[in-house]
């Protein structure tokens, strides 16, 4: 997370907007979380990327939140191994601020992955929306 964005302070800012536009300067493809998201942070950096990328050959995909809106609907899987699983959950242990919350407990976690990775015919996988692909 840059420093410049404060959590629970993302606005679509021009300030926000240079941030986010200086990160992906280089970028063929830029992950954010869901447009439709009860976060707020979530829909701002969202919104934002969706901007940054508008005239640019740039790939957007939403990657999944526990805040997501029900309608978010994924249509896109990356398989995923026990090890990437363990650094998933290494991780999401990062954020302190939401260690109390049980969608993050590792077992919840765990058992998402594990559905999502049914659904490809793996033990495990992440999903994901694809706003937008560009071919290279």
């Amino acid at each position: 997370w840059p420093r410049e964005l404060v959590d629970g302070h993302v606005r679509f800012l021009p300030e926000d907007y240079a941030t986010i536009d200086k990160l992906t300067a280089d970028a063929t493809m830029i992950f954010t979380p869901p447009l439709r998201d009860h976060h707020q942070d979530h829909r701002a950096v969202a919104w934002l990327g969706k901007s940054v990328i508008r005239r640019r050959p740039i790939t957007l995909v939403e990657y999944e939140t526990p805040s997501r809106l029900d309608t978010w609907s994924p249509n896109a899987y990356k398989p995923l191994t026990s090890h990437d699983v363990s650094e998933h959950l290494e991780a999401l242990a990062t954020h302190t601020t939401q260690a109390d919350k049980s969608y993050l407990h590792p077992d919840s976690v765990r058992s998402k992955l594990r559905t999502h990775g049914e659904r490809i015919g793996h033990e495990y996988a992440a999903a994901f929306n694809i706003q937008r692909y560009t071919f290279s």
